[in-house]
């Protein structure tokens, strides 16, 4: 039988927390020189079969959405241009600061953080992603629409977030009724788009 790995989530009491904040804070400041210091209060993770994290990003649902600062207009009327019916808040999720050791581990987080939002009835995710995220999402079939450019200018610590913005970012959304991720291989362990729930979040 082949063993399953499942994504965790991890509020600021799990266990590890720390280290989740940390796979994060190096992944950035190695990619890009950035210099993470806030995170979600929510993050999900990836664990490898030893119970080692291999990718975390943080969670939002229903407000405080970071990403929504490079947008002129309120993300649910932004995503009603491209979506009908119409959006509201409490049907969309942000992705902040996907993090990953290999880029197979991203792609495996992506699946859980889909499945997790589809039981929660979610009907979009909004993300800031790089050219490269965005390539692996058109690779594996996603249809991430294109929103805005996510522009140095709108933020008030750009210098904080190292190269990021040479990367040509962009903030791009995703319907859950159009998307479907299958099953990925990290470390030659299977994981699953399942969830295993935190028990501090239970």
């Amino acid at each position: 039988m082949t063993a399953e790995i499942m994504p965790i989530l991890i509020d600021k009491k799990h266990a590890q927390r720390a280290e989740a904040e940390a796979l994060i804070a190096r992944v950035y400041a190695h990619e890009y020189g950035a210099s993470i210091v806030a995170f979600s209060d929510l993050l999900i993770a990836l664990p490898d079969a030893h119970g080692t994290l291999r990718a975390a990003a943080g969670l939002r649902i229903g407000g405080n959405f970071f990403s929504e600062v490079y947008l002129d207009r309120p993300i649910e009327q932004v995503l009603s241009d491209h979506w009908h019916p119409p959006a509201t808040r409490d049907e969309i999720a942000e992705v902040t600061t996907l993090a990953a050791v290999h880029p197979n581990a991203s792609h495996a987080l992506f699946s859980g953080i889909v499945g997790y939002l589809k039981a929660l009835d979610v009907r979009f995710a909004f993300f800031t992603v790089t050219e490269r995220l965005h390539r692996m999402l058109i690779r594996t079939g996603i249809p991430a629409e294109e929103l805005a450019p996510a522009k140095a200018s709108k933020v008030h610590n750009a210098e904080d977030w190292g190269l990021y913005y040479a990367t040509n970012p962009k903030v791009v959304a995703i319907h859950n009724a159009f998307v479907s991720m299958p099953a990925t291989e990290v470390d030659g362990v299977k994981t699953s788009p399942s969830l295993t729930q935190s028990r501090s979040l239970a």
